[in-house]
């Protein structure tokens, strides 16, 4: 992982209902970017326009519950975009639910809303952390609520 992603996903490793070990990148590339936004849907398909931009795979990932908006709002700007259950060889771009992304990777990894993911089951921090860092170059985090103070966007960083 870059550092950009292990910045971010190691801050959560500071709440004591996590059990991962810390992690260290040696790679000083990568770019996050932490957004809050009114329109999470909207920012889901300018994140995926921009990550289309470069090459490589691309993962929409949020809570189960919560991915119908995304997809549908980046298939209605004509983005192709694959389900786990349906891989389309073509599709650059994967819908992901939460609770799938373990062992998943992808060049780019928009995350929308994490509160969302961290309260949908009860080891939900865990999947968590494991969502971020499943990008190898590129992560969006989008959220419409507050970030928990953990979750905050290190210095420099958007959000």
């Amino acid at each position: 992982m870059p550092a950009a992603v292990v910045a971010i996903s190691d801050r959560l490793l500071e709440e004591p209902a996590v059990d991962v070990p810390r992690t260290r990148s040696f790679r000083t590339d990568g770019r996050l970017e932490v957004l809050r936004t009114p329109d999470l849907a909207g920012s889901a398909v300018r994140a995926v326009r921009e990550a289309l931009g470069h090459e490589g795979s691309v993962a929409v990932i949020a809570a189960d519950a919560a991915l119908g908006e995304p997809v549908t709002a980046l298939r209605a700007e004509g983005v192709e975009v694959a389900t786990l259950d349906d891989i389309a060889p073509a599709a650059r771009v994967t819908a992901v639910p939460a609770t799938m992304a373990k062992g998943l990777e992808y060049h780019h990894v928009v995350v929308a809303e994490p509160a969302e993911i961290a309260e949908t089951e009860p080891r939900g921090l865990n999947r968590l952390y494991v969502v971020p860092t499943r990008a190898v170059s590129r992560l969006d985090v989008l959220h419409t609520r507050p970030l928990p103070a953990w979750l905050a966007p290190p210095a420099g960083v958007q959000g």
